[in-house]
């Protein structure tokens, strides 16, 4: 059965379509107050103005957030955290380098 199994396995590892190709982005941050203390929970928003589409998620104990599986384009990212203003940048989410638009 193991044997099975195995084979199995190495067949669908085998016809992953596209593994080579990179086809999405990430955008990765740190939040810090202004003393440079880092702040777990705080609420990332990333928006597509060309799609429409908008992603959450919090920042974790170390202070990071992370979007993966992005398409390229320009994205409006802000942070929001309890007893903090709100911050906003825009990105340009390559497939492989993220960068910060001026």
């Amino acid at each position: 059965m193991k044997k099975i199994l195995f084979a199995l396995c190495m067949v669908l590892w085998s016809v992953r379509p596209g593994a080579s190709q990179v086809l999405y982005g990430t955008i990765v941050g740190t939040i810090e107050d202004a003393a440079g203390a880092l702040v777990p929970g705080a609420l990332a928003t990333a928006n597509s103005p060309a799609s429409g589409q908008s992603r959450q998620t919090r920042s974790n104990e170390a202070g990071v957030f992370r979007f993966t599986d992005l398409p390229p384009g320009i994205y409006d990212v802000s942070v929001s955290a309890r007893g903090f203003r709100r911050f906003a940048l825009d990105w340009l989410c390559h497939t492989a380098i993220p960068r910060r638009c001026a």
